[in-house]
């Protein structure tokens, strides 16, 4: 959906190129270039430096203020979105001037793109007070605006936590309040649940998605989200559900998207990992898929939570239990620790990763238990290939001691056990890979 000229702003983009480009464009064809959007509904106003936007703006209101009388909204109405996005309220103050009639004007405030999105969504993502309010105290606006999706059915919340800006977190409050003004629901399950996105998710998910780089929206939302819970126990659950929480498709976001977040989320995710668990004496029998889910995202990524969470489980059974959780597709904890591309990469990082594993071998995974044998959907990997293909020979070679006699059978059948393969590489198992990659300590063992 990238246009050349979409492609060209996206680069370090001079002035003088644009005026280049645009050389042998008429008026419209210039607005037509500047307003495509990208599959994210991003256009080149959107996208370009500070510079080059002043210049886009400056060239757009000469175009319009050219126009005789406008005929068509679609030439205002990307405008119009983009200075809420920007905060430039003096402009849209300009643009409404355009406007022949209130009711034109009405037309416009009440404008939505291809994609659904709306003013108001759009003033939303820009993460500015400013145009909100604009908005908000306009004599043509109607508050019921406010609730309206776009077509993917993301909502107001879902868009302010796409903001950037300083302001994220005011404009994320004033949102929220309007919506449990208006009987919605409280902050904590506004912000949970994912109230008509087609896909499920919560806002929290497209926070952690599109917004990686801005932590402090997602200090606000756990710090606030759950002022109107008295009990901490209970506030403390929440949170967890929050961030542990299914969506549609039964996948669990935050796992899926575990390897994009960065550092300073997983410190605050840690933390609240801790503050549930390490405030309950056992884990209840209704939560232990939180347990286990939490051990994934741990992974062998922090040793100390990890080993807190086991010490919980109130006897073997529910250790069991809590060791077979499984993903939508199949992924066990064991999988998940024993698929980490970094056992090699650094010396010090990889080695503690081999000795959080030895420690699930030797004090925690119970013998012959069902993880041990487990196949995620996707691959069809099994924790033992997954140990073979890092080279942990020692590791796999203590895995299937965890298997008894009694389960010769089943012990044959994951070592011969083979993955899904796909169109460049056929099915293969352990031996396969060994023989591929010619290792013959593997192919001996």
């Amino acid at each position: 959906l990238k246009t050349p000229f979409l492609c060209a702003v996206l680069k370090p983009c001079s002035v003088q190129f644009v005026q280049w480009i645009w050389s042998e464009f008429s008026n419209e064809e210039k607005l037509t270039s500047l307003y495509h959007c990208n599959k994210d509904g991003d256009n080149a106003l959107n996208l370009c430096n500070s510079e080059l936007r002043r210049f886009l703006v400056t060239e757009v209101k000469r175009i319009l203020s050219a126009f005789k009388k406008i005929k068509d909204l679609k030439w205002v109405i990307p405008m119009l979105f983009d200075c809420l996005r920007a905060g430039d309220t003096d402009t849209c103050d300009w643009i409404m001037s355009l406007m022949s009639s209130d009711s034109d004007r009405r037309k416009l405030i009440f404008s939505a793109d291809s994609y659904g999105s709306t003013t108001f969504l759009s003033a939303c993502k820009g993460g500015k007070m400013a145009s909100l309010q604009w908005l908000l105290t306009h004599k043509l606006f109607d508050q019921k605006f406010v609730f309206k999706a776009d077509k993917n059915g993301l909502n107001a919340i879902h868009y302010t936590c796409f903001a950037k800006t300083a302001e994220a977190e005011t404009c994320l409050d004033k949102v929220l309040s309007l919506f449990k003004e208006n009987g919605k629901g409280n902050y904590h399950e506004l912000l949970c649940k994912p109230h008509g996105d087609t896909n499920g998710n919560s806002p929290l998910y497209y926070l952690l998605q599109k917004n990686t780089s801005y932590i402090n929206l997602l200090r606000w939302i756990f710090i606030n989200a759950f002022d109107d819970v008295r009990d901490l126990g209970e506030r403390r659950l929440l949170i967890m559900q929050m961030m542990f929480s299914r969506n549609k498709k039964n996948e669990i976001p935050l796992l899926a998207i575990n390897k994009y977040v960065g550092n300073s989320y997983k410190k605050d995710f840690y933390q609240h990992i801790y503050n549930y668990f390490g405030n309950i004496e056992v884990i209840d029998d209704q939560h232990l898929e939180l347990a286990g889910y939490a051990l994934m995202y741990l992974s062998t990524d922090n040793w100390v939570l990890s080993k807190l969470i086991v010490s919980k489980a109130k006897d073997d059974e529910q250790l069991s239990k809590i060791l077979n959780v499984r993903t939508d597709v199949g992924e066990t904890l064991w999988i998940r620790i024993c698929d980490d591309k970094d056992f090699g990469q650094y010396a010090s990082s990889g080695e503690w990763k081999i000795s959080v594993i030895e420690w699930y071998l030797k004090d925690v995974l119970p013998v012959d238990h069902a993880s041990i044998f487990a196949r995620e959907s996707v691959k069809g990997k099994t924790c033992l290939m997954l140990l073979m293909e890092a080279g942990l020979i020692a590791l796999a070679d203590a895995l299937c001691r965890k298997i008894s006699a009694e389960k010769y059978k089943q012990k044959i059948e994951l070592i011969e056990q083979k993955d899904n393969g796909n169109l460049d590489n056929p099915k293969k198992n352990i031996l396969d890979y060994a023989k591929e990659q010619d290792i013959p300590n593997q192919i001996q063992w």
